[in-house]
């Protein structure tokens, strides 16, 4: 719960502020050339309140969306600001987290999800966050 804000919610996976603001918490993948798993942002995004709440009720289930919303994290690794890139939400049901995928843009993100990354550039990824909080 964020303080004592009956209209407000934090979860790991869903937060509402002041029930006006809806966001879900999700992952953008970026495929690894030549490497068996993806790397990933795990993200915030915002939703329309109806779309939130179809989500909310039917959270394990891959029958619903994808649901447009924006980027609302800073990912600090890009010089360019993150925040605000166009995005669709896609549910997978099982237990995962929505994936994530940019609308076309010139960000680099945009790129690297859409043409994937060497092992070495998700390495620098990682350790561009060693020793940050």
């Amino acid at each position: 719960m964020l303080g004592k804000d009956p209209n407000s919610l934090l979860t790991e996976d869903l937060c509402i502020i002041e029930g006006r603001d809806f966001f879900v918490h999700g992952v953008i993948e970026i495929p690894v050339h030549d490497y068996e798993y993806e790397f990933g942002w795990g993200v915030w995004v915002s939703h329309k309140k109806e779309n939130f709440e179809i989500y909310r009720e039917r959270f394990d289930t891959a029958e619903i969306g994808p649901f447009f919303g924006w980027l609302c994290t800073k990912i600090d690794y890009y010089p360019e600001t993150t925040p605000e890139l166009k995005t669709m939400a896609h549910y997978r049901g099982g237990g995962l987290r929505p994936r994530i995928v940019l609308e076309e843009s010139q960000h680099p993100l945009y790129r690297q999800q859409r043409d994937g990354i060497t092992l070495s550039e998700a390495w620098k990824m990682v350790h561009h966050y060693e020793g940050k909080p």
